[in-house]
């Protein structure tokens, strides 16, 4: 598959509202964010470990091309102080087996089924996440997060939907299940 690039630059969640605001949306329009989380690394070790973010970007980028084979992978990787865009806003990424092509993909870094989603780092995370999203509330208007059958998976059930739904809905959208 060609791959489609990425952006490759983090930003404040103030700097991504403005860089979301130069984007056209002429050729594909997302209709919802789906949730994920890294688990791996965990945001302990993207915080403190011996390889940087930035690095972590450019490892990111080299696995999904290259042993993935994919088109693309997420649009953003959020973690406690940056948003990092990575597949362009503006075309559909690879993060979901049945949303691809009508969501961004927000990979929070962590590991939220043993890490604190609410408070601390993680907390930050989560409010990193909600600045992205309503970035582009005008396109955007759901919520969703990942399902395995009928059971939320570990960042759902770990990231406490209900309360990052709250938080959501303050920014004009409404939290829905993918």
């Amino acid at each position: 598959m060609l791959w489609k690039g990425i952006v490759n630059q983090s930003f404040s969640p103030d700097e991504f509202a403005q860089y979301v605001n130069t984007l056209s949306f002429s050729t594909w329009q997302p209709q919802f964010v789906v949730l994920h989380n890294t688990a791996a690394p965990t945001l302990q070790q993207w915080m403190s470990g011996p390889t940087t973010p930035q690095q972590r970007i450019l490892n990111l980028e080299a696995y999904y091309r290259d042993q993935m084979g994919w088109s693309a992978g997420p649009h953003l990787f959020i973690d406690n102080q940056l948003i990092w865009a990575f597949t362009p806003l503006t075309t559909s990424g690879v993060h979901s087996p049945s949303w691809n092509h009508v969501s961004w993909g927000i990979e929070m870094v962590g590991d939220y089924s043993q890490e604190s989603f609410d408070q601390g780092p993680g907390a930050a995370v989560a409010d990193n996440a909600v600045k992205a999203s309503p970035s582009g509330v005008s396109r955007l208007s759901r919520l969703g997060g990942m399902r395995d059958g009928s059971v939320f998976t570990a960042v759902m059930r770990s990231v406490h939907k209900f309360s990052y739904g709250h938080k959501f809905e303050r920014s004009a959208a409404t939290p829905v299940v993918a």
